[in-house]
């Protein structure tokens, strides 16, 4: 009886405490709700009430040391709560998604000139809008009367006498909506409060942070001895990274929808037929495309260069210009990459954004427009085809289909997601064709090379998988498009003058590498012209691919599963 009179008594004289963190939630959660169209009772319930009893049994803990009034302690907790809410509503409000580890790092690591184009281009209202409801709760402050304050610790730690019941509903309420399983991390009791969240994306931050810097400082100072051989003072070679992008889905391959208009209609494009990517994942592909890393051999990305140490050395000036996140389990390794070339941007805070990729072409036309060499490496690396397929191309160019492409087993949710696909293969082509115009317009010696990470699986068979990293690798995960351009003032005959013969050619992008060190033109001991696709001298090689479970599979034997299912 003692334990619930002293809880009632809490009850009673922290009132304020309860109203302030139950605003705090509420404007996260229903904001949240708005923005995503997130909707249902077990949503709020669990984001606003437990959240609310999550915050309080995780903040009220310094409270219980600390001898303060309750009121002077909720102003001092105010600062981060406050700052931590404005940054997110301003994210979500205008990217339309929560903040995540990639937007801390540019947070984190921006400049003044970029924050100050950045506040431009969120506009006032969406700034205003967003401290508005960020310093709403200090409202509760300012018009609730004092609190009969409790000095006692004892009395003070009896607020954790809820825990038991917390723990009960939350694991209750996991067990009813995850289909009879228990969600395990529900039993942190802090789990569902948006300031423990918060502080573990930034000590995520931090350890990936830090991990970045290490993979930088642990890298040998190595060197290819590299030299240009090329006749050409002048050259241009651009890479273009896409990302999900399954080849059996492109127009240029075949597939019957118009899905690649633009580069369909594009002089002096080569398409090679038969390439597939190393894995079917973003860092295991990039790592494996961009240096001397193959198969199982990873530790040859971290105890040699990469294609920008030889670049470099030959008298490149080379760039990195990303649209996907700096940090984070896919995405540190690419960092690495980035810091090896002479300038890199990311400009993109998460995968769950809509950035679009034609944000990245006035950096191109500006990149093209440089004076620092007249030989340039230029990266691109796009969010591409990743899903959600609705934020990767803008609603005013979306194209209906017709239903010439769908399966009996597909319902109406798979067409759509089908369509989404689709239309952001439609919006990748628009991308890359005004890549490469822009390029053209320069009217130097240019080569532009296109291909995907990886490829995606879209409801391609009765197993109805949508996405890539599945263990059990099937052809549409690893099946990529590869694309060759080349300028007029290129002399493509001249440089490859049996390029038509090559485009038949069995290729693994784990030897992208030596490709690209053909078309820069450069010479040193380490390249060999047997892995690359454009060369006279290629040999085709058994392909084996890495599965997220880390084992090599023989491509051939994906093919034959592939025919089985």
């Amino acid at each position: 009886m003692k334990q619930l009179e002293s809880i009632k008594e809490f009850l009673k004289s922290h009132y304020l405490m309860w109203i302030y963190f139950f605003v705090f939630q509420l404007v996260r959660i229903v904001s949240t709700g708005v923005i995503l169209n997130k909707s249902g009772l077990v949503y709020y319930f669990d984001s606003i009430v437990l959240g609310t009893f999550s915050n309080i049994l995780l903040l009220m803990l310094p409270y219980l040391i600390f001898k303060t009034s309750l009121r002077k302690y909720l102003y001092f907790i105010s600062v981060p709560l406050i700052v931590s809410n404005l940054f997110y509503l301003i994210h979500l409000f205008h990217l339309k998604a929560p903040i995540t580890l990639g937007a801390i790092a540019v947070i984190a690591e921006t400049n003044p000139g970029e924050a100050s184009d950045f506040i431009s281009s969120v506009g006032f209202k969406v700034i205003s809008c967003s401290i508005v409801l960020a310093i709403l709760p200090l409202l509760v402050l300012f018009f609730c009367k004092a609190n009969n304050e409790i000095k006692s610790i004892g009395a003070k730690a009896s607020i954790y006498l809820i825990l038991p019941f917390y723990l009960i509903v939350n694991l209750g309420l996991s067990y009813f909506t995850s289909k009879g399983k228990v969600v395990y991390r529900k039993l942190n009791p802090f789990h569902s409060s948006f300031v423990f969240q918060d502080v573990k994306q930034v000590a995520y931050y931090f350890r990936e942070q830090k991990k970045l810097k290490q993979y930088i400082e642990n890298r040998p100072d190595f060197k290819f001895e590299a030299s240009y051989t090329g006749a050409s003072d002048s050259l241009l070679v651009v890479l273009i990274i896409g990302e999900s992008m399954s080849k059996s889905h492109l127009q240029l391959y075949g597939y019957p929808r118009e899905t690649t208009p633009k580069l369909n209609s594009l002089k002096n494009l080569y398409v090679y037929k038969d390439v597939v990517s190393p894995a079917t994942q973003t860092r295991e592909s990039i790592i494996r495309m961009m240096s001397l890393a193959r198969g199982k051999y990873e530790d040859l990305f971290y105890n040699t260069g990469s294609i920008f140490t030889a670049a470099k050395e030959a008298g490149y000036y080379t760039y990195w210009l990303s649209n996907q996140m700096m940090l984070g389990i896919s995405d540190t390794e690419n960092s690495v990459i980035a810091n090896d070339a002479d300038y890199s941007k990311f400009i993109n805070s998460d995968w769950s954004t809509a950035s679009l990729d034609e944000n990245m072409l006035p950096h191109l036309a500006k990149f093209l427009n440089d004076k620092n060499s007249a030989k340039k490496f230029i990266v691109l690396h796009m969010l591409g085809n990743h899903f959600k397929y609705e934020n990767r191309y803008a609603e005013k160019s979306a194209t209906v289909f017709s239903d010439d492409v769908f399966a009996d087993y597909h319902t109406s949710h798979h067409k759509a997601v089908i369509n989404h696909y689709d239309n952001s293969i439609r919006y990748s082509d628009e991308f890359i064709y005004n890549a490469i115009k822009l390029i053209e317009k320069n009217k130097k010696p240019a080569v532009v090379v296109y291909l995907s990470d990886h490829g995606e699986e879209v409801f391609d068979n009765k197993g109805l998988f949508v996405g890539h990293g599945s263990p059990k690798v099937r052809k549409e995960a690893v099946d990529i498009p590869f694309l060759l351009w080349f300028s007029e003032e290129y002399g493509v005959m001249n440089r490859f003058p049996n390029i038509n013969a090559t485009l038949l050619n069995k290729y693994i992008t784990e030897d992208l590498f030596y490709t690209l060190v053909d078309l820069m033109e450069l010479s040193f001991e380490a390249a060999d012209s047997t892995k690359s696709i454009v060369s006279p001298n290629f040999v085709e090689k058994e392909r084996f691919i890495l599965n997220s479970n880390n084992q090599l599979i023989n491509y051939k034997r994906i093919l034959l599963n592939n025919k089985n299912n």
